[in-house]
């Protein structure tokens, strides 16, 4: 994709902004390839022995990388992702998260104070999303879709 010719570049930039304009996302780039990879030393009859990956297409793959960029920076600009969202932000690494949650009940320890802590790990969330209603609250906060 880096080596592109400048009229495919402009080709895609006129799809990616049809898409945005249409809000239909084309069901060609949604295909995924499915392969399935052997978790070592189970029994290779049972199902639950294979980790699938999903192959995205590369297109479809590059349309969401701009687009998340596109949100993140717009989120950014706004004050809207506070300090503690790490999800899809460089620089914020699970690492960093726990780091962070050791030195504040090291210090609560140390004030003899009590610490709470929610974990919450949400499978497959944005597959719950109701697309419209979430294109309406970008539309609210007068995000730019193009």
């Amino acid at each position: 994709m880096k080596h592109l010719l400048q009229r495919a570049v402009s080709l895609l930039d006129l799809i990616f902004n049809a898409i945005l304009l249409t809000h239909n996302f084309p069901i060609a780039l949604k295909h995924a390839r499915v392969i399935a990879i052997f978790k070592p030393g189970k029994d290779p009859t049972l199902p639950s022995s294979y980790r699938p990956i999903s192959l995205l297409n590369t297109i479809g793959k590059l349309f969401e990388k701009i687009l998340l960029a596109r949100n993140l920076h717009e989120l950014s600009d706004r004050g809207l992702m506070g300090d503690e969202q790490f999800g899809f932000r460089t620089r914020h690494r699970t690492s960093l998260q726990l780091a962070r949650l050791v030195e504040r009940i090291a210090r609560n320890f140390g004030e003899k104070k009590l610490t709470g802590a929610v974990f919450l790990d949400v499978a497959k969330a944005f597959d719950t999303v109701c697309i419209d209603g979430l294109l309406y609250k970008l539309k609210f906060l007068n995000f730019r879709l193009i």
